[in-house]
């Protein structure tokens, strides 16, 4: 009930201002952005007050990370549980929403890293040409990461939709995912684990020829 009880009060906050991320007794000490692959562009939205209000409520009830009741997060996917398609070649949206509360009981100032990865994997699952298992996976992921401090009782709530902009050269299904980790800002022992969280789902890529037709405009 406690745990329930704080991230609705983040949310409410967050209804509030608005805003993507608000900290209460802390700062932000640092904010990076980087691509593991040069083809994918990354971009945060911050989500509008009547958008905060129409998110789900498997977004709303986090997992607790560390029984602590200090630190939840939760990640989900645009278009989960349904295949999204797209042409070969066709600049395609992949994101979701990510939702970090953490609070720090402690009577001294504690640090976090908090990073958000939106992600695909090539090659396909799936695939007109078969992988005999000679091709390695390789994950290529758009990285947001924030490095931040909360005094003692300080409170830091984030919400936002993380996503990438990406162009499949070949035919098949893949894998894409959004996700969310929080460690011990220690950076000399970042290995001082917290919480991972991700969500899944797959993007059916074809040839442009066979793209269902778009539904018609509906009249004014």
């Amino acid at each position: 009930m406690k745990r329930k009880l704080l991230v609705l009060a983040a949310v409410s906050l967050l209804n509030m201002q608005a805003f993507s991320m608000e900290i209460v007794k802390g700062r932000l000490i640092e904010h990076k952005e980087w691509s593991t692959h040069g083809n994918i562009k990354g971009q945060i939205k911050d989500l509008t007050t009547k958008e905060i209000k129409l998110l789900p409520k498997r977004l709303t009830d986090p997992i607790d990370s560390s029984g602590s009741g200090a630190i939840y997060a939760k990640a989900i996917i645009n278009n989960a549980f349904m295949q999204v398609i797209a042409g070969v070649g066709d600049n395609v949206n992949i994101g979701g929403t990510t939702l970090v509360t953490i609070n720090n009981f402690t009577i001294a100032p504690q640090q976090y890293q908090i990073t958000r990865e939106v992600c695909t994997a090539l090659p396909p699952v799936v695939s007109p040409i078969p992988n005999d298992g000679s091709i390695p996976i390789t994950r290529l992921c758009y990285v947001f990461w924030d490095y931040v401090q909360l005094d003692s009782n300080g409170m830091l709530s984030l919400i936002e939709n993380p996503s990438i902009t990406f162009s499949y050269a070949q035919a098949g299904i893949y894998n894409v995912s959004v996700g969310v980790t929080i460690t011990s800002a220690t950076l000399s022992s970042p290995s001082n684990y917290y919480f991972n969280t991700d969500d899944s789902t797959t993007i059916n890529v074809v040839d442009s020829g066979t793209l269902p037709p778009l539904p018609p405009k509906k009249k004014a």
